[in-house]
């Protein structure tokens, strides 16, 4: 089997049994997307955006949503973003980086599922 990236040999079969259930869930899901068009999509088609890893599956995105959110869901929607080069030019030259690439999931819940991120604030 061969490995895109270090973070997947933690995750090989074999290294499995050594890992609670809640490290395999908070390695899929980074953080969730709280923006304005996500609460409004939220609020109207029960629609919720996660940055997830980039090695993550559907099925594994959501079944980590639903054990930590208590949810039912029933569409998993990811997209991945490249990163992209910015160059500026600074009074030392031409500065040139990198954005980060990402993956994003879009969940769709049961209708009446609501997954409210600021209770354990």
């Amino acid at each position: 089997m061969l490995f895109r990236s270090p973070a997947l040999v933690f995750l090989h079969l074999k290294y499995r049994m050594y890992l609670n259930p809640l490290h395999l869930q908070l390695w899929l899901l980074v953080k969730p997307i709280i923006t304005e068009k996500m609460s409004e999509s939220a609020e109207k088609f029960s629609r919720y955006g996660f940055i997830v890893n980039e090695h993550a599956n559907k099925l594994q995105i959501k079944q980590a949503v639903e054990k930590m959110y208590g949810v039912t869901v029933e569409q998993v929607n990811t997209s991945r973003y490249i990163g992209k080069i910015k160059i500026r030019n600074t009074k030392q030259g031409m500065g040139i980086g990198i954005l980060n690439r990402c993956k994003k999931a879009t969940v769709t819940l049961k209708k009446g599922d609501v997954i409210d991120f600021y209770a354990s604030i």
